[in-house]
């Protein structure tokens, strides 16, 4: 179990650094959106790694004679923050790769459409994303 653990605190660590290379890349502003994907596959494959680990190491956890209810706790808090990243970053990526294809700031047209409800708009931004769905021609 341990070599597990470690193996997970490791996957964490290079998750955390490719963060901080992808921050740095961001404010770069390439027009060019085979980057940005380049960097969300990458992102993607990471977290797929951590995702697994985070599982086994849970599944270990609760198997051991004396598991607590903190351990569990401690390790799904532990999890969910990666995940947390995860989904911000990757939303961040994928508006990247929506402007660059569109020459747009999709948010920004979403955020202003006085026709779609403010309860909606989050959706909408998910789905402009996606070729051929309605949101995207509102964009």
């Amino acid at each position: 179990m341990e070599t597990l653990v470690q193996l997970g605190g490791t996957y964490r660590g290079c998750f955390t650094k490719f963060i901080e290379k992808l921050e740095v890349f961001l404010k770069t502003e390439v027009d060019d959106s085979d980057l940005y994907v380049s960097h969300l596959s990458h992102l993607t494959e990471k977290d797929t790694k951590i995702q697994h680990l985070n599982d086994e190491i849970l599944k270990l956890i609760q198997g051991k004679d004396r598991c607590t209810e903190r351990d569990i706790c401690n390790e799904i808090e532990s999890a969910e923050s990666y995940e947390d990243k995860f989904i911000y970053w990757k939303t961040k990526l994928e508006r990247c790769i929506s402007r660059a294809d569109n020459g747009i700031d999709t948010h920004s047209k979403i955020d202003e459409d006085s026709d779609i409800p403010n309860e909606d708009k989050y959706q909408y931004l998910i789905q402009s994303n996606f070729k051929g769905s309605r949101a995207r021609e509102v964009v």
